[in-house]
């Protein structure tokens, strides 16, 4: 069943994009949605029976896999929040999955350095990331529609999800990361009119 919040219906004139000879562009997994729609738009650009006036629909669903950020940064349960920090300046995130024994256990963020430690005059060289570590763990399939990770992101009231396949962390989705794609996904929507 299609996706409610982030599947696009557009109704184009003059294109099926199921027909023989011409893939489903739409339904293409090999690449993000930004451009899947571009290539889409093109195809429609080049068909012939345009002048025909056919009226169909192309869904655009969204997933997660391809709007997910690879850069997942770990660190051993045993560290201190100061190494915690300074990890997260040096990488350039606000995340941390906390390690034990190489296994997955918790989550650190920024904010967990904030309310756990150092709100309680906790001194962060003195304190372990496991003490202030969130868990368990948030995840998401990378099959999962963008709509399906806006829905988790609410009812879990997280910032964050992880993205999980074959028992791996292989990336995150986070709420400012999910809102910055889906726009881009609807200015490409949006411009279609102009480009066809």
């Amino acid at each position: 069943m299609p996706d409610p919040y982030y599947t696009y219906l557009i109704s184009i004139q003059a294109i099926d994009i199921k027909t023989p000879g011409n893939e489903d562009l739409a339904a293409s997994p090999e690449s993000s949605a930004t451009s899947r729609i571009a290539r889409s738009t093109e195809s429609i650009k080049n068909d012939s029976r345009h002048t025909r006036g056919w009226s169909k629909t192309m869904p655009i669903t969204v997933k997660v896999k391809e709007i997910m950020d690879k850069n997942v940064v770990t660190i051993d349960s045993s560290s201190s929040v100061s190494q915690a920090i300074e990890k997260m300046i040096q990488a350039k995130v606000w995340s941390l999955i906390v390690v034990r024994q190489d296994l997955p256990v918790g989550v650190v963020t920024d904010r967990d350095i904030l309310r756990r430690c150092a709100a309680m005059g906790h001194y962060p060289d003195k304190v372990k990331v496991e003490e202030i570590m969130s868990s368990p763990i948030i995840t998401i399939e990378p099959d999962a529609t963008a709509g399906e990770a806006m829905r988790a992101l609410t009812n879990k009231d997280v910032r964050r999800l992880y993205v999980v396949e074959g028992g791996k962390i292989i990336g995150r989705v986070t709420q400012t990361g999910l809102f910055r794609s889906m726009l881009d996904v609807m200015m490409t929507l949006a411009s279609l009119p102009y480009q066809l």
